[in-house]
Order: structure tokens, then sequence, then C-alpha cells
């Protein structure tokens, strides 16, 4: 029996392990108001991103200004150029490298929190 009851354990740690890996991997990393479409999984239509030419330099405008709230990962760029709003994971995903961040003047919440809104100059590199 006792060898039934290790097992027992070692197959709910193994279950445990994958539930929690699966759930890792399907946690969206987008900001808050993007947070119910992604979990409605509506996802943006990022084909003008893979589609453009090499070499292509495009500007994108931060939707939300950078601060303890919103990561740089998790701020979405409309990119007016292209006709596109994606992360920098996406840009990344789809060949584009940034070339130039520009910080704007920052501002504080009420919250007490520093804002700063953020242009991005991007290029595709393959």
């Amino acid at each position: 029996m006792p060898v039934f009851s290790s097992l027992k354990k070692a197959a709910g740690a193994a279950a445990l392990a994958a539930l929690l890996t699966a759930a890792g991997c399907s946690t969206p990393q987008t900001p808050a108001e993007d947070a119910a479409d992604a979990a409605a999984g509506v996802r943006p239509d990022l084909s003008k991103l893979y589609e453009a030419p090499e070499k292509l330099r495009a500007s994108c405008v931060s939707e939300a200004p950078l601060s303890v709230h919103n990561t740089f990962e998790a701020i979405r760029f409309d990119c007016p150029q292209l006709a596109v709003k994606a992360n920098v994971i996406e840009m990344y995903d789809a060949g584009w490298r940034i070339e130039a961040v520009d910080v704007g003047e920052d501002s504080t919440g009420t919250d007490g929190v520093k804002a700063m809104p953020l242009t991005i100059t991007i290029r595709k590199i393959f």
C-alpha cells in the first residue's frame, strides 16, 4: 500500500505542476482595458506587422503612459502608419526592433504615481 500512496502523491504533484505551468502560459500580459478582450479570446489583427516590408521604419505612441501600474511590456502602442495597435512583445515576434524611445514629460496622478507617455521608433528587421 505505501507504494500506491507515494505514486498518488507523485501523480498529484505532477498534475499540479502541469496545471500551474498551463495557467502561467495562458495569463494575458495586456493592459487592464484589454483584459476583457483577452479573456474573451479576442486577438488584435497583427497581420500588417508581419506583412510590412523589411527596413520599414515607423513611429508608435503609447496608449497609456508608463507607470508603476503599466509596465513597458504591457503597454499597447498605436502605430498609425501601420494601422495597428500592439505591445512590444507582439512587435518583436513580428520582426520589429526598437530603435529609439522618446519619453515625454512626466505627470503625477491623483494617487501620487508618476506617469510618462512614450513614443517609440521601430524598424522591421525580418
